[in-house]
């Protein structure tokens, strides 16, 4: 799991908001060197967020507006 934060870049980044956007579906956003929103799906069954399917207990990121990844 190290290896993916360290990926992300959220380290030494500051976590500027942190939104409810469903049942069990968080946005955060970490702004820094490295600027990264990631969704987190914490439910049992898959969701659409702004046109993205996340899978059940996955998350997306976005890193430096570079597009969406899981």
């Amino acid at each position: 799991m190290l290896e993916v934060i360290d990926e992300i870049g959220i380290h030494g980044g500051e976590l500027t908001s942190h939104e409810r956007i469903a049942n069990n579906v968080y946005r955060v956003t970490y702004k820094g060197a490295t600027n990264v929103e990631i969704i987190l799906n914490y439910g049992d069954a898959s969701i659409e967020v702004d046109g993205n399917i996340i899978a059940a207990k996955s998350y997306l990121y976005n890193k430096n507006n570079s597009g969406w990844r899981a």
